[in-house]
């Protein structure tokens, strides 16, 4: 087992005895809202609206728009493809024969589209349109009208482009086809053997102005961030990458922090999470846009609610004691156990120092190592690859919630037991940065413990650093403001907040991560340090300290980064 002491937990606050306790004997025992950068706790305050049904017949006005733009039989043709599709979607039924491969013309195409065919087509091909900003407005139109539906644009016949519509399931198809070689393919297209490439994307809103990101709430009850942003993004059909929060909240725990992801359209959120298909394990609301993603350590901490459990070794008044001291006092605001895993044999701290070591076959082997406690389903998986080395041989009896090493050893598997950083690179960005940030943490550990071991907690001294009061003096957080990849979790000590201020460093090293480990490990790390939000920060002098001019609350710890000293 991971011990304080082994991770940089030394030095504490309060002399004595402490007392033991169980937190987190329950996963409602543990609560946390993240503060937002305006101080305020995030939680819960509304629920998405549900989606109404797709509709196959829009507003008046709408649907006179789309018969204007490509004729009345076309729009009536539309529509019962849209009907198809959402029948095939909801039951796995098709909503008519095939049309052949050439699809259907209409409006002096070679085939007049009727305003109720007996048997609709595969696809939709419109007349020929060479005016490209008509084909943007049909684009559109459809994918608000019509979102059962995809649109393309085609070489019409006899030259010119057209634009085709399709289900979503025949455009899948048809992307994976390529098209004939120097013939007409679908609607007259002549591809020259290229795959066909289809516009798939949701319009992003127009009431989203220039924010490119949609923000939420996310809840989640014994759950880790990870685990519940990744079952979002499978749900809603995106890349987990493609999510941003400012810190990882306890899995044990009920927790609310605020998540974005860049233009997913609010209804495709709404939709899924109108299924309740996590029950209340993960819930999101208060969705709005953001202009930018949130970043590591772009919050103003976390606040806590915690129930202490099975108390043992002090009697009343000297646990009433040492709880007046924690309220009076505060507490060393280490990072705790969770940060660094359960594996003392495999922690991530080791990992990240040898991704800085770019030692990366070391880093696969840590994550495939044993760990105490797992399933016999899960060892043996682990003892197979040591004794193996053989991803393909591993994979099959890998079980599949194991979605860290699978992660690896797909990557393996694709780019060869020589070319361990493309394996990394599967990874999630999340899980690449938190190894690094782990190592920071173990440094972090070690500092703060040497500070309070050679001077104490009770006052700034000499040299200490501090924010500078004319760009606002940071307060001493309180144990319900601090950071819960450190005050939260388990291995949190019972004084003093010496806060880990430059969490500006721990953003910049993030977003140097998420570019991608392929890039190369040495410009990752090169360009940790770059574009650091600056903080004005001074060094207490000996006359200040005398003065007692600064609380030991305002004491800063910056965190090491790969930037210019």
């Amino acid at each position: 087992m991971t011990t304080e002491a082994s991770v940089g937990i030394i030095a504490f606050a309060t002399p004595g005895d402490g007392f033991l306790a169980a937190t987190k004997q329950r996963f409602s025992d543990f609560i946390v809202h993240e503060i937002d950068m305006s101080g305020n706790p995030v939680r819960l305050t509304s629920l998405p609206e549900e989606p109404p049904p797709a509709a196959t017949a829009s507003s008046d006005a709408n649907d006179r728009q789309l018969a204007e733009l490509i004729g009345d039989e076309a729009a009536s043709t539309a529509y019962a493809l849209q009907r198809a599709a959402e029948e095939v979607a909801a039951h796995g039924r098709g909503g008519g024969g095939r049309g052949g491969s050439g699809g259907v013309a209409c409006a002096g195409g070679t085939a007049a589209a009727t305003s109720t065919p007996a048997v609709l087509p595969d696809e939709l091909v419109l007349p020929r349109d060479d005016d490209k900003e008509h084909r943007t407005l049909v684009h559109r139109l459809i994918k608000q009208l019509l979102p059962a539906l995809v649109s393309d644009t085609v070489d019409a016949e006899g030259g010119g482009k057209s634009v085709r519509l399709m289900s979503r399931k025949g455009a899948q198809k048809a992307a994976r086809e390529p098209e004939p070689q120097g013939g007409g393919g679908s609607g007259g297209g002549g591809g020259g053997g290229k795959r066909r490439k289809l516009d798939e994307r949701s319009e992003w809103p127009a009431e989203a102005g220039t924010n490119h990101y949609l923000g939420f709430t996310l809840y989640k009850e014994n759950r880790d961030s990870g685990d519940a942003i990744g079952r979002i993004a499978r749900g809603v059909g995106v890349g987990q990458n493609h999510f941003f929060f400012a810190g990882t909240k306890d899995k044990r725990g009920v927790t609310t922090q605020r998540v974005n992801v860049h233009k997913l359209h609010p209804w495709k959120l709404a939709k899924l999470m109108a299924k309740r298909p996590f029950g209340d394990s993960i819930v999101v609301g208060d969705l709005r846009y953001e202009p930018s993603p949130l970043r590591l350590g772009a919050h103003g901490g976390n606040q806590f609610t915690v129930v202490l459990r099975d108390v043992e070794g002090c009697e009343p008044p000297q646990l009433e004691a040492a709880l007046t001291a924690l309220k009076a006092l505060g507490f060393v605001n280490y990072f705790g156990l969770q940060r660094f895993g359960t594996n003392p044999k495999a922690g991530t701290h080791m990992m990240g120092a040898a991704l800085l070591r770019s030692d990366f076959h070391t880093v696969c082997d840590l994550i495939m190592s044993e760990r105490p406690g797992e399933r016999d389903d899960e060892r043996h998986a682990r003892q197979l690859w040591a004794s193996s080395r053989n991803p393909s041989a591993v994979l099959k009896a890998l079980p599949h919630r194991m979605r860290i090493e699978r992660s690896v050893l797909e990557g393996l598997e694709k780019h060869g037991a020589t070319n361990p950083l493309g394996a990394l690179s599967h990874l999630p960005r999340q899980m690449r940065s938190m190894y690094l940030h782990a190592f920071q943490s173990l440094v972090f550990n070690h500092a703060a413990s040497e500070r309070v071991r050679l001077f104490g907690c009770a006052r700034a001294v000499a040299g200490d650093l501090v924010a500078a009061r004319e760009h606002g003096a940071v307060a001493g957080a309180t144990a319900e403001g601090a950071t819960e990849d450190r005050a939260g979790s388990e291995g949190a000590a019972s004084a003093l907040d010496v806060h880990a201020a430059d969490e500006a460093a721990a953003a910049a090293l993030d977003e140097s991560v998420q570019e991608s480990v392929e890039e190369g490990l040495e410009d990752m790390i090169a360009d940790a340090g770059s574009g650091n939000a600056e903080m004005a920060v001074h060094v207490v002098t000996e006359e200040e300290a005398a003065a007692g001019m600064y609380s030991v609350h305002e004491v800063l710890l910056p965190l090491p980064t790969g930037g210019d000293p």
